[in-house]
């Protein structure tokens, strides 16, 4: 008797895993997201498996259907979106997580396929909770630009290698896009050691591959441009459609400094 609940939540989940099996469904309702109210959130469950059909429906409790629908958040808060994908007549079911922020009072705004920012100049610097690290203005190494930079601070070195959209430092920064299309990121920083050498950068609070991270080149002397990831690919970020989007800087390893941001279409620059 004292295993009754534990056998009976086994039997519900072996129940769905065989049915998923036999009908062949793989759900991904996609990641989590952040915007800001009143932009165009895009939905994305095309990694699930069968494709949608008249025989295999996707619905979503918001009212949208497929599996590359957008839909329109006007007001603040977290929502919680569940896909159903109906196969040989068994529903199956996953969530997706949108947080919708109040709209900035300002905004950067791309011009001729460009965003140039501050790094501190930032619309909300998120903790998420971290104890040990945090971003924070500092002015103590010459050679930047602007006001300041922002170093990624600590008590105690630390990294961050999963789930690090909703608990690592972040910078926040909204952009208004006119221009739809693939912008290259360059991040201008000051790297002092191969333990603080990278940082983590993308759109609407969307986690992505940790080889996808912002490296960075070892020179404790100066300030350099990089716009490469760690995996020696080119950074760049989709911008699928115009509109008011959520650029973020998340810290990987403290220590690290970040002085500027540029935002590009145009795949032959590189800033100096």
């Amino acid at each position: 008797p004292g295993r009754l609940a534990s056998f009976k939540t086994f039997a519900l989940q072996r129940f769905s895993l065989v049915n998923s099996k036999l009908a062949g469904v793989s759900l991904d309702a996609g990641a989590p997201q952040t915007v800001y109210a009143g932009s165009t959130v895009q939905f994305d469950a095309r990694s699930s498996k069968p494709e949608p059909s008249p025989d295999v429906p996707y619905a979503w409790d918001n009212g949208m259907t497929g599996n590359y629908p957008t839909f329109v958040y006007e007001a603040p808060g977290i929502y919680t979106v569940t896909l159903t994908v109906t196969a040989r007549g068994i529903p199956f079911k996953d969530t997706v997580t949108i947080t919708v922020l109040p709209p900035p009072a300002w905004a950067f705004k791309e011009a001729a396929g460009q965003v140039v920012m501050e790094a501190e100049s930032f619309h909300e610097n998120e903790r998420h909770g971290a104890a040990n690290t945090w971003w924070d203005a500092d002015t103590a190494s010459p050679g930047f630009s602007g006001s300041s930079y922002m170093h990624a601070q600590e008590t105690l070195r630390q990294t961050f290698l999963t789930r690090y959209a909703s608990v690592a430092p972040e910078l926040r920064f909204a952009i208004l896009f006119e221009t739809v299309g693939t912008y290259r990121v360059w991040l201008r920083a000051l790297t002092f050691s191969t333990q603080a050498d990278s940082a983590y950068v993308g759109l609407n609070g969307v986690e992505r591959k940790v080889t996808l991270s912002q490296e960075f080149a070892v020179d404790p002397g100066v300030f350099l441009w990089s716009g490469t990831t760690r995996s020696k690919e080119p950074q760049v970020l989709d911008v699928l459609q115009p509109g008011l989007y959520l650029f973020s800087v998340w810290v990987r390893e403290s220590g690290q400094i970040i002085d500027k941001v540029i935002l590009t279409k145009d795949a032959a620059f590189t800033p100096a």
